[in-house]
């Protein structure tokens, strides 16, 4: 017997084992959001009803009440779980994700994202999306989605042990069960665990890398490193980078954002998260020296966190609190505008693969000032190191001379397609590749 059907067997038994042993185990999931497609487990039919009941992080919880009849073959749909980010709060991987979702469900598939990015505990559900609330309901949730016959797409970069894990998980059981995940990598080539040449964090990734069925991954450059770790070139693509239509802008922003950007000239523009890597220290002592030149010159900044109090009292200290403004999350379109109305995008850290918001900013004509990491786009102003005076020095040439600038600015050359991997997910769920 094939290896392939050997384990499928094995799947096939220890689910309904499964399904025998623990008949209550759907009922403790407290999964908040099923497809409107049928389900099917151990041979029933099951129907969901949602039951508006908090579960104590924002969500709700489901009333799981099965409806037995037969599900005939016929009626079997190809089903993929993404382990991801999903919007709100919009960035580069939760907009991918909702793009992929919405093109597998477009060729009939049946997809779920799992959140478990920064939204997951305040989100209101939205169709086909679900939340992590904690390690052993992320465990549940994966073992729940494979009985149902879900192929895994966890996507993962180099610069969390925590997304490590919640990456190697999936994979794994993916593989034990007799159908491997696709990874989804997004990182550029220097991040904080990956590339390694040896050593425990080398073995994980190659462990990682090794037991997924393909990895999709936006560079050359990167892909040359996973190659390093043992893997197969034609297992590796480098063409899931997509760059979407940018339409409908621009859109009503917000009365503040809309005041602050009428009031502040030129306008600095920046998605920072509020930690080590994006070096917010960085960003505003050098902001502060340009207000010397620009006394005009106002920041404004989007992103899913609220600023830190460490954060404030230095806006404070330096005397920027009319300059700047922390606006939060943005919806994706009015992120496009109010970059779109930005004289400067500044994009700090060095760890970026191909990032969307510099892809976008320079798709709509806007300088962008980043970190030099080897691969940024033709037309990015970089700097080379992450210290204010750099910075300072960059910005500064940049904004003296931006009619010149702009019309330096090259439209970004992004091939990828989103029908590659949706068309390699397609193949691998079905059991027809790898």
């Amino acid at each position: 017997m094939p290896s392939r059907t050997r384990s499928s067997a094995a799947f096939f038994a220890f689910r309904d084992e499964s399904a025998k042993l623990f008949p209550n185990m759907l009922s403790i999931l407290h999964l908040s959001e099923f497809p409107s497609s049928p389900l099917c487990l151990n041979g029933r039919q099951l129907a969901f009803t949602p039951l508006n009941q908090s579960n104590g992080a924002g969500g709700t919880y489901a009333d799981l009440c099965p409806v037995y009849g037969p599900m005939s073959k016929s009626n079997k749909i190809v089903r993929i779980l993404q382990i991801s980010n999903y919007p709100p709060p919009i960035c580069g991987w939760a907009i991918h994700t909702q793009a992929v979702q919405n093109a597998l469900r477009g060729r009939g598939a049946d997809c779920v994202v799992l959140d478990v990015g920064p939204g997951r505990r305040t989100r209101e559900e939205g169709p086909g999306c679900t939340p992590i609330l904690g390690a052993f309901d992320f465990l549940l949730k994966i073992i729940y989605f494979r009985l149902r016959g879900f192929t895994f797409e966890p996507h993962v970069n180099g610069e969390s042990w925590q997304g490590y894990l919640l990456a190697l998980v999936p994979v794994l059981v993916g593989r034990l069960t007799g159908r491997p995940a696709i990874l989804m990598f997004h990182a550029g080539p220097d991040q904080l665990y990956f590339p390694r040449k040896s050593g425990l964090w080398f073995l994980a990734f190659q462990i990682l890398f090794h037991a997924s069925a393909a990895i999709f991954c936006n560079l050359e450059s990167v892909k040359r490193e996973i190659e390093k770790y043992g893997i197969p070139s034609e297992k590796v693509y480098t063409d899931y980078f997509v760059k979407y239509p940018i339409e409908g802008l621009p859109v009503p922003l917000s009365a503040t954002i809309e005041h602050f950007l009428q009031a502040h000239e030129p306008r600095l523009f920046s998605y920072t998260m509020f930690r080590e890597g994006f070096t917010p220290e960085v960003l505003f002592e050098t902001f502060a020296h340009l207000c010397e030149d620009f006394p005009r010159a106002g920041l404004l900044i989007a992103g899913p966190c609220e600023i830190p109090s460490n954060i404030a009292a230095m806006i404070n200290r330096w005397g920027l609190d009319s300059k700047v403004l922390v606006s939060g999350n943005l919806a994706h379109n009015e992120f496009l505008t109010a970059l779109q109305r930005s004289d400067v995008y500044i994009r700090t850290p060095p760890s970026d693969g191909l990032c969307a918001s510099v892809i976008e900013a320079l798709s709509l004509g806007v300088p962008v000032v980043a970190m030099e990491n080897g691969i940024r786009p033709p037309s990015v102003i970089t700097y080379g190191s992450p210290e204010a005076s750099v910075l300072h020095a960059t910005l500064t040439r940049v904004l003296r001379n931006l009619d010149q600038v702009r019309s330096q600015i090259q439209p970004p050359n992004v091939a990828g397609s989103l029908d590659t991997e949706v068309s390699l997910l397609l193949s691998v769920a079905r059991g027809e590749s790898r």
